[in-house]
């Protein structure tokens, strides 16, 4: 078997170039070559195609390999580089190595050269891993200082959020005419996409919940399109493509829709002419020893998700960074350089890879690769989808026809998130008592053993955070059942506690803390602390 070995040949001497050609071959090389003999033409091919190595002779008229090594180490072009003379001195082999150069080797001994190529490739490819493992490590250490960060001020975010979304709610609740129905959902939308917007940054790093569920990539994708396309321009087609055989992946439905929503919106913001096309298309696809376009990545079955424009494209050094935090191309203000570093560690997380492909002015490829497991096909995705009208909103939870109302002890430090929460839980039915930290929440308790159905706390308390006196009451009350509310994932320990039932992700929609209180009120999952 031959291997193919694409040489890129500066050598003006077309005896020299079938001498070292025919060396190659002798190798067991099938050689695809190219001879230059100036530096306007090495140029044109180097940016004409991929090649696995140059090889030029040391004085050719007017070019040489001095010059052809400046070209190739100018940072554009990560190839190797050998030296080929009839007469070179030690003193300019040195100095060539200096420079850059792989290895030189004389003409009068040419056998040297398969061996001396064989380990300039090796080396080079060596040190291209090396460098991609110091990219990752860099862009790893960046993203976790960023998720520190974002981690440090989501819980205040989210209670200004989670006060907005309630008193939404409740006005949504009020007959308040259309035109002020319809701003009161444009108000709700927005406050949705900050939350959104929270739990994406807190994606960064490792602070925020993550779910893993059976999705269908191409409702998420057709979801993406349906929002994208009334903001593009006449011309600008956006198109969703899916295979027949595209599978189904464990992933979370949020972070896919923010990987196709940022990937899709760039796509489009990339297309600076009045016509152009996005196109989203899905497929399955087998990796394999033969077929492996991510060398990272296993053997085994994948979904392909790719996201195509007709825009300006990009040349290699910007592609290269595309993926680093605060990395951007666009004018000052309009972007942030977060977008696809959030849409990189997304993938990492889900065991997956993405890639990009793009030329200037020929458009650009992004792809992400992401492993399929198999499971029944997805129907509901949790409580998280918003009801369609008041109606579902507001029935009355607390009590049922003829019974007393259930009692909620509420624990909040923030006033506002507590006053919104409050006057929502009693618009289901629920008596509510407020207190404003774990401390009194114990207090409460332990003056009214009876008294309370269930828990809604905070997490994040002075003094003793939600968690902490979770279980304390384990031990003084441990029928009674609580549900922890936080901004970032669960602390360790939390839902290992026998009377914590939950742990919903703030701001939470009304209907999943309704959905939530109904179940640790039915009894569904308060256990013995010996299990």
């Amino acid at each position: 078997m031959t291997d193919l070995l694409r040489v890129l040949l500066v050598e003006d001497n077309a005896d020299d170039a079938a001498l070292v050609v025919r060396s190659l071959e002798r190798a067991g090389h099938s050689v695809s070559y190219e001879r230059v003999t100036s530096a306007d033409a090495f140029v044109a091919h180097l940016e004409g195609r991929e090649w696995d190595v140059v090889i030029s002779d040391h004085i050719v008229p007017g070019f040489g390999s001095e010059a052809a090594l400046r070209i190739v180490r100018s940072g554009h072009y990560d190839l190797p580089f050998i030296v080929v003379s009839g007469q070179i001195g030690e003193e300019a082999a040195v100095d060539a190595l200096k420079a850059g150069a792989d290895d030189y080797v004389m003409k009068d001994r040419l056998a040297r050269l398969p061996p001396a190529v064989a380990r300039a490739i090796a080396h080079r490819a060596l040190e291209r891993r090396q460098r991609q493992h110091d990219a990752e490590v860099q862009r790893a250490q960046a993203i976790e200082a960023l998720g520190a960060i974002a981690a440090g001020i989501a819980h205040d975010v989210n209670n200004v959020l989670t006060v907005i979304i309630g008193n939404l709610q409740l006005a949504q609740m009020l007959d308040a005419g259309p035109r002020a129905a319809e701003h009161l959902e444009q108000a709700y939308l927005a406050a949705e996409r900050g939350r959104d917007l929270v739990r994406r940054t807190l994606a960064l790093g490792q602070g925020g919940t993550e779910l893993r569920e059976l999705v269908r990539p191409s409702i998420v994708a057709e979801e993406v399109a349906s929002l994208l396309r009334p903001g593009l321009g006449a011309g600008i087609q956006l198109d969703v493509e899916v295979s027949a055989d595209t599978p189904d992946v464990i992933a979370d439905p949020t972070q896919l829709f923010q990987m196709l929503m940022n990937l899709a919106s760039n796509a489009a913001q990339a297309i600076e002419t009045d016509h152009g096309r996005v196109r989203i298309t899905l497929a399955r696809e087998p990796l394999s020893e033969s077929h492996r376009p991510v060398a990272s990545l296993p053997d085994g079955e994948y979904l392909l998700l790719q996201v195509t424009d007709t825009g300006k494209g990009m040349d290699r050094a910007t592609a290269a960074r595309v993926f680093e935090p605060f990395f951007t191309t666009k004018p000052r203000g309009q972007g942030s350089g977060l977008g696809l570093a959030a849409v990189h560690h997304m993938v990492q997380r889900h065991g997956g890879a993405i890639t990009v492909r793009s030329e200037p002015g020929q458009g650009t490829t992004f792809s992400i690769y992401l492993p399929v497991m198999p499971g029944p096909s997805p129907d509901t995705h949790g409580d998280e989808a918003r009801p369609a009208d008041a109606a579902t909103v507001a029935p009355r939870s607390g009590a049922a026809p003829g019974t007393m109302p259930k009692h909620v002890l509420y624990v909040e430090d923030d006033v506002l998130v507590a006053l919104a929460t409050s006057k929502y839980l009693r618009t289901l039915g629920y008596v509510v008592t407020e207190v404003h930290s774990a401390r009194e929440g114990i207090e409460a308790v332990l003056n009214r053993p009876d008294g309370f159905d269930v828990v809604l706390t905070d997490e994040r308390l002075p003094g003793m955070s939600g968690s902490q006196m979770a279980a304390a009451l384990a031990r003084t009350r441990p029928g009674l059942p609580v549900i922890i509310a936080s901004g970032v994932k669960p602390v360790d320990g939390a839902l290992a506690l026998p009377n914590v039932l939950e742990w919903l992700s703030k701001p939470y929609a009304d209907l999943t803390l309704r959905r939530a209180l109904e179940r640790a009120l039915a009894g569904a999952g308060v256990r013995s602390p010996d299990c």
